[in-house]
């Protein structure tokens, strides 16, 4: 695990992507590529020892579904449309 020191506090970059996790856009198809993204409160100091507690009772916010190629959050019309693959001002 690696920490990295920023202005506004701490980074920790827990693991990396690997390249076929999430794939590059392919404007043929125009698929979205749906993800969640969910807060959790943690005790860093738990947290480092491998205790991670995210559990329903830590859980703070959890975002609407958004495309990771367009930056477009779900919605029934969105999903029947081809992603365009960079987020746009529509």
């Amino acid at each position: 695990m690696t920490i990295i020191p920023k202005p506004t506090g701490f980074m920790q970059e827990l693991y990396k992507f690997k390249d076929k996790e999430i794939p590059e856009f392919d404007p043929r198809t125009g698929d979205h590529y749906w993800h969640i993204i969910a807060n959790w409160k943690v005790d860093p100091l738990v947290w480092l020892k491998g205790d991670s507690h995210l559990d329903s009772e830590n859980l703070l916010t959890i975002t609407a579904p958004c495309c990771y190629y367009c930056e477009r959050f779900y919605t029934p019309l969105l999903a029947k449309r081809r992603c365009k693959g960079g987020a746009t001002s529509e």
